[in-house]
């Protein structure tokens, strides 16, 4: 289950770094 949490969290990260790069 721990493996899912973690994709998850890359996910997010993922999704925080697309909406950084496109406000820029």
């Amino acid at each position: 289950m721990p493996n899912i949490a973690w994709k998850l969290t890359i996910n997010e990260t993922k999704t925080q770094t697309k909406v950084l790069t496109s406000g820029h």
